[in-house]
């Protein structure tokens, strides 16, 4: 199961409430990055094709855009903090888990739009591939070509980045069950 995104009440979004719904509806793969600012539209009618919808959506919220990274797909917001480049990243053969707590700590240093990104927690069982499988990272290249390294060439794992309660950002992982 993906991980939960949170309801309206809880501080998602519509755009939030229709990613959990391709992840655990339409077991769509979707990696999720949320925008600054709420979106309270509906979301788009659901169509066949991943594309397509995700075409509809960024029509409706034209904040966010999408991409097809090493065969995964990716939401997020069109700010340019997603594209900035980083390098040094020495992460290599590390489970999941670990990398993204290193990715994180390295982002926060060289990004100052990112210094409230939390480092991602454990949600359930620690011996799950979501935290254990080992992925490396490529040493130079933008947040989001890291932060796609760090689901691998596994199609199912999933990351998420949204707004806490507390209002920093958290990078969580997660899987959509086939």
């Amino acid at each position: 199961m993906s991980e939960h995104i949170p309801s309206a009440e809880e501080g998602g979004d519509a755009v939030s409430r229709f990613v959990c719904m391709l992840r655990d509806v339409r077991r769509m793969s979707v990696n999720f990055i949320q925008a600054d600012d709420r979106i309270e539209r509906s979301a788009p009618e659901s169509g066949e094709h991943l594309e397509a919808v995700l075409d509809g959506l960024t029509m409706q919220a034209p904040i966010y855009r999408w991409s097809k990274m090493a065969g995964h797909y990716v939401l997020y917001p069109r700010a340019a903090v997603w594209d900035a480049q980083i390098s040094g990243v020495q992460i290599t053969n590390v489970p999941r888990l670990d990398a993204g707590t290193q990715f994180v700590a390295r982002v926060r240093t060289m990004v100052p739009e990112l210094a409230d990104l939390s480092e991602p927690p454990m949600i359930g069982d620690s011996r799950s591939p979501v935290y254990q499988q080992t992925v490396s990272l490529p040493h130079n290249g933008s947040i989001l070509q890291h932060l796609v390294a760090l689901i691998g060439p596994y199609p199912q794992i999933i990351f998420t980045i949204e707004r806490t309660i507390f209002g920093d950002r958290s990078l969580h992982f997660g899987q959509v069950q086939e």
